[in-house]
């Protein structure tokens, strides 16, 4: 399966004075661009940034899919 378009956000709530905001803040951000990629190369993209973003803080994974109509093209 080829995704076409994603985007990839990771949120998180700061804590001030010992309490932990309600509002949570985009923390780290990727999108394409350009272009899209294969669906096995995708899922190892989410594996590394989680990795690199988080580390092992035991962020939940939330993923929402669209399947549209192709658009046309140039």
């Amino acid at each position: 399966m080829y995704i076409d378009k994603y985007e990839i956000v990771s949120w998180s709530r700061k804590w001030n004075n010992g309490k932990q905001n309600k509002k949570a803040e985009v923390t780290n951000y990727c999108d394409n661009t350009y272009h899209g990629m294969e669906g096995k190369k995708f899922l190892q993209l989410l594996s590394d940034l989680d990795d690199a973003w988080h580390g092992h803080e035991g962020k939940d994974c939330v993923v929402h899919v669209s399947f549209e109509d192709p658009k046309e093209r140039d």
